[in-house]
C-alpha cells in the first residue's frame, strides 16, 4: 500500500505532491470512502496515507465522506463507523459526514454529451478528491471501484436511478466497460468532475476472499482500473468447458446481508448454467430483502414480457433491472432456469416471489433441484464467494 502512494500512476508522481499541492493552496482534501456493503479495506488505505502525512510532515484540512449511495445510513452509526475505520476512528470522528442519496445536501454538474447530475455539495465545494475503492467485478457495471466511490456513492437517487437504468441494456455486464452504458456513463462523470477543476487521487485495492489487500495502485481513476482489470479476471474469473447443470452459490461478508445484494451471487454466474438448470442461492440474509422495489415489479409482473412492459410504461425505478433479469432467467419463454434458496434470514413468501423455492438446508435442496435428472450425467459446479467471483462457459 505504501509503495502504491509512493509511486502514483499520475498525474502526481505520489501522494505526498498531492497532499503538498493542496496545503499550498491552503485547501481541504475530501476523502471518499465506501460504506460496509463494499468489502473495501478502508483502514489499511487510511493508515498508509496517515503515514505518509507523517513522514513529511504535511497536516492538511481533511474531511470524511462515507459514500452511501443509496443504502442509506445504518441505523447504528457508530458502530458503523468503528467497522470501516478500525482504529483510526478517532482520527476520523468529528469530521466525517455520511452521504444520503434523499437528504443531503446537491449541488449540480454539467457532465458532457449527458444530463447534469446532482451530487453531494461537499464534492463541489472541495477542489481535492481522495476517492478510496476496491476493485471487484459488478454484474451490470462491469467492475467496481474508486471510480464508483466519488460518482455513485455521492449521487441523488434520480441521478443513480438514471446511470442504473443502463442496466436493462444488453452491453451491461459483467466485467464489460467498452459499449456497457453503465460503465461508461460513470466514466463520464469522473470526466466532468476533472473539467470542472477537480483534482482526484484514487486508490484502488484488490482484496482476497477474507479482505486481506492483495494489491493497489494509486493515482488517476482510469489509469489504476486499467491496471487492476488484468488482477481481477486473474483473482476473481473462472471458466468452464460447459455449463453446469446445477450451480451452488455460496455468498457471505457484506453482499451476503439481504437478498438484494446477494442476487449477484446469481448474476455473476447465471451463463455457466444451461438454459433449464437449476441454480441454488445460499447467503444468510439476516436483513431479508433488503431494497424491495424489485420484489414489487416481479409481484406485478409473472413473466418476462410483462416485466418488460411495465417498465416501458412508467419508466425505470431502481431496482428493476434485478427484476427483469430474474425473470429473463427464470421464465419458461427465456432461459427456464430453476432457481432455490437456502437462508435463515428469507421467508418463504418473499422468495416465492423472487421465483425461487426455498429449502431448510443445501441437502435437501440439492436433492430437490436435482430429482428429476439423470445422476450419471450430472453435472454440479459450486462457488464460493460468488457474490464477487464469475464463473463463465469458456
Amino acid at each position: 500500500m505504501a509503495e502504491a502512494l509512493r509511486h502514483s500512476l499520475g498525474p502526481y508522481p505520489e501522494l505526498a505532491a498531492f497532499v503538498r499541492e493542496a496545503v499550498a493552496r491552503d485547501e481541504a482534501i475530501l476523502v471518499l470512502v465506501n460504506d460496509l456493503d463494499r468489502a473495501t479495506d478502508t483502514a489499511t488505505a487510511l493508515q498508509a496515507v496517515r503515514e505518509v502525512l507523517q513522514a513529511t510532515g504535511l497536516a492538511p484540512a481533511l474531511h470524511f465522506l462515507v459514500a452511501t449511495g443509496t443504502h442509506g445510513v445504518p441505523a447504528r452509526r457508530t458502530a458503523a463507523e468503528k467497522a470501516i475505520f478500525g482504529p483510526l476512528y478517532p482520527w476520523v470522528a468529528g469530521r466525517l459526514t455520511w452521504h444520503h442519496a434523499e437528504r443531503s445536501e446537491m449541488a449540480e454538474l454539467k457532465v458532457p454529451d449527458d444530463e447534469p447530475v446532482r451530487l453531494n455539495r461537499l464534492v463541489l465545494e472541495h477542489t481535492y478528491l481522495l476517492p478510496i475503492g476496491s476493485m471487484e467485478p459488478h454484474y451490470f457495471a462491469g467492475v467496481t471501484g474508486p471510480h464508483k466511490t466519488v460518482t455513485i456513492g455521492v449521487l441523488s437517487r434520480d441521478s443513480v436511478e438514471r446511470n442504473h437504468a443502463g442496466a436493462l441494456h444488453p452491453g451491461s455486464r459483467i466485467l464489460a466497460t467498452a459499449g456497457n452504458p453503465v460503465y461508461e456513463g460513470i466514466l463520464r462523470m469522473v470526466a466532468a468532475l476533472q473539467a470542472s477543476g477537480k483534482k482526484i487521487f484514487a486508490i484502488n485495492e484488490l482484496l482476497d476472499q477474507a479482505g486481506h489487500v492483495l494489491w493497489c495502485a494509486a493515482g488517476d481513476v482510469a489509469a489504476v482500473l486499467a491496471a487492476g482489470m488484468p488482477l481481477v479476471r486473474e483473482r476473481f474469473v473462472h471458466t468452464v468447458d460447459a455449463p453446469a447443470d446445477l450451480l451452488v452459490l455460496h455468498v457471505s461478508g457484506p453482499l451476503a446481508k439481504n437478498l438484494y445484494q446477494a442476487d449477484k451471487g446469481i448474476k455473476n454466474n447465471e451463463w455457466a448454467v444451461r438454459d433449464g438448470g437449476r441454480m441454488l442461492l445460499v447467503a444468510e440474509c439476516p436483513e431479508g430483502v433488503g431494497i424491495d422495489h424489485f420484489l414489487q415489479l416481479l409481484a406485478a409482473a409473472p413473466d418476462l414480457a410483462q416485466a418488460q412492459a411495465v417498465v416501458a410504461a412508467r419508466g425505470y425505478r431502481l431496482g428493476d433491472h434485478k427484476a427483469v433479469k430474474l425473470r429473463a432467467l427464470t421464465d419458461p419463454a427465456g432461459r427456464g432456469v430453476r432457481l432455490g434458496v437456502v437462508s435463515k434470514g428469507l421467508d418463504a413468501d418473499s422468495a416465492r416471489l423472487a421465483g425461487m423455492t426455498a429449502y431448510p438446508s443445501v441437502r435437501q435442496a440439492v436433492q430437490a433441484l436435482t430429482a428429476d435428472l439423470d445422476p450419471r450425467t450430472l453435472r454440479v459446479l459450486v462457488v464460493e464467494d460468488a457474490g464477487n467471483v464469475t464463473v463463465q462457459p469458456a
